[in-house]
C-alpha cells in the first residue's frame, strides 16, 4: 500500500493529485468520496465506473493507438491509505515544472512552437482514422511538455473524454454521427489556434 500524506499535494479538485511517494515521475490521482458528474455529463459517461475506473478502461482502450501523445499509466488501480488511485506520469518540464497546456499559451499570447502544431495535426489525423471519438478537445487538455532548449511534445491528458457509451446514440453503434461530431470538433480546435495565434498555415 502507498501512504500518501499532505505533503505530497500537487492539486485539489473532483479527485485530489499527488506525487507518487516513491517515484517523484508519478502522480497518484485519489477520487473524492462526494465526487460525481453533473447531471449533463452522466449522459456521455459510463454510470457504473468511478472517475478513476473510467480513466484505466479508456486508458487501455487508447493505448495502442496513442501512446506517443498520452501519459504512461499503471494498467490497475492502485492501493493507498486514501483509497484507490489512478496512477500516471507526471508531466513536467525539463527544469521540474509543470508542463503548460495549450490554452496557457494561448492567453499570454506565447506562440505555440512548430512542433507542437506538426504533432496537434498528427494527434488528430490518428483519432480520426482510428475512429477514437474523443470530443472535448479543449486547449486546456493538451499539455506542451518541454523535453529541451528547443524540443517540445504534446501530451492530451483527458481520458474521460473518449466516448463510446452516450446514452441516446451509442457513437459505437452510429460511426457516421460521431465521426461527423468528431470533425466539428477538430475544425473548431483549429479555428481557435489559428485565429489565436495566425498560424493557419502550420496548422
Amino acid at each position: 500500500m502507498v501512504i500518501l500524506t499532505p505533503n505530497l499535494l500537487i492539486s485539489v479538485g473532483t479527485r485530489d493529485t499527488y506525487r507518487h511517494p516513491q517515484d517523484p515521475c508519478k502522480c497518484l490521482k485519489i477520487e473524492k468520496t462526494h465526487a460525481h458528474y453533473s447531471e449533463r455529463r452522466k449522459r456521455f459517461y459510463d454510470k457504473n465506473l468511478s472517475h478513476n475506473e473510467l480513466d484505466l478502461k479508456n486508458y487501455s482502450i487508447l493505448k495502442p493507438h496513442l501512446i506517443k501523445y498520452i501519459p504512461c499509466c499503471e494498467d490497475t488501480l492502485v492501493e493507498t491509505n486514501l483509497g484507490k488511485a489512478f496512477c500516471s506520469e507526471l508531466i513536467v518540464d525539463q527544469d521540474q515544472t509543470p508542463s503548460e497546456c495549450i490554452l496557457d499559451y494561448l492567453l499570454s499570447n506565447t506562440p505555440i512552437p512548430g512542433q507542437i502544431l506538426s504533432q496537434l495535426t498528427e494527434f488528430l489525423e490518428l483519432i480520426r482514422q482510428k475512429s477514437l471519438f474523443i470530443f472535448d478537445l479543449n486547449p486546456k487538455n493538451f499539455l506542451i511538455k518541454k523535453t529541451s532548449h528547443s524540443q517540445y511534445q504534446l501530451i492530451f491528458i483527458d481520458f474521460k473524454s473518449l466516448n463510446l457509451n452516450k446514452l441516446l446514440i451509442p457513437m459505437k453503434r452510429a460511426p457516421f454521427f460521431a465521426s461527423r461530431k468528431l470533425n466539428r470538433r477538430i475544425k473548431r480546435l483549429k479555428k481557435w489556434i489559428n485565429h489565436s495565434e495566425n498560424q493557419e498555415k502550420q496548422l
